[in-house]
């Protein structure tokens, strides 16, 4: 198989070394264990970034690690979807009193719907397979969604908002792909109170989270339902101390804000979703102003 990796790209303003052939080697042995594209821009770029590290103990590491790398694509969404929220619909379906119902949001800090966020691509999905989604569980619930929680206000009385969230079988759901460090969970739960939503009529959904922001979320009796659930990738796993000090002097080398080291908040993650979240270590998604080759840029 020819391979353009093994070519520098003229476009790079940074002089980076060319893939090696063992370098392509290597690359494309844990691409076909991934079952990810060889033929793609992000096995060339994964090549170079390869490449470019300074010795064959930061090689090791990023290829180990990566071997953990969950790359999510956006076909894989709206199932990943389902499985949380049917995992919510087992939880709450015992205690329903009538049929449950739900409104779907997408998770948003504050009110400002023009704030886009990477919960507002599921959102979307998930609101164009909604009459799918309500067939299915039709037996079991009603399903809406609305864009914010400026639409349920606008839609009811302050007496009837409360009336509404006494009911025990309603519930609002904001919905992400992902669930970094639980900030923004928090943030979002904080502003539906503000609304007079009481915390325990809202329950979050995520495709994946770090387990450190569940735990947070956990810590204020947040109510969160994730498809995957990620541990930190190199403190919560063996030769933590070796492959710290090795992946310390990688973010050396490329210059990586404080904020950022290790993922932001140290979240140590290893995931791509339709936007790699910061939260991902940064070796994978930085390009330090172009200037560097990597595979999953944000």
């Amino acid at each position: 198989m020819q391979n353009r990796s093994i070519k520098k790209k003229a476009s790079n303003t940074l002089k980076e070394k060319s893939a090696t052939v063992e370098d392509v080697a290597r690359v494309q042995r844990l691409f076909e264990e991934k079952g990810w594209p060889l033929e793609s821009g992000e096995f060339d770029d994964f090549c170079t970034m390869i490449a470019n590290l300074a010795n064959e103990a930061q090689k090791e590491l990023i290829l180990q690690l990566s071997k953990r790398f969950c790359w999510i694509t956006a076909n894989d969404y709206y199932q990943m979807f389902v499985t949380a929220f049917d995992q919510m619909v087992k939880a709450k379906i015992g205690a329903t009193v009538r049929k449950l119902t739900f409104t779907i949001l997408p998770l948003l800090p504050s009110d400002n719907v023009n704030d886009v966020k990477s919960g507002h691509f599921l959102y979307y999905l998930v609101k164009a397979h909604l009459p799918k989604l309500q067939k299915q569980y039709k037996e079991k619930c009603v399903i809406s969604c609305l864009e914010g929680v400026t639409a349920i206000i606008e839609n009811n009385t302050t007496m009837q908002l409360k009336k509404m969230y006494s009911d025990p079988d309603i519930f609002i759901c904001p919905i992400d792909d992902y669930i970094g460090s639980g900030n923004t969970v928090l943030d979002c739960l904080h502003n539906l109170e503000s609304w007079g939503i009481p915390k325990e009529k809202i329950t979050f959904l995520a495709l994946v989270s770090q387990e450190q922001g569940l735990k947070k979320c956990a810590d204020e009796a947040v109510s969160v339902f994730s498809t995957m659930q990620m541990k930190r990738q190199i403190t919560d796993y063996p030769n933590s101390e070796k492959n710290t000090q090795v992946m310390t002097e990688i973010e050396e080398s490329i210059n990586i804000k404080d904020e950022f080291r290790f993922g932001y908040e140290k979240s140590e993650a290893l995931v791509k979703l339709e936007h790699t979240p910061n939260n991902t270590f940064p070796v994978y998604w930085f390009t330090n102003k172009n200037r560097r080759t990597v595979p999953f840029p944000r």
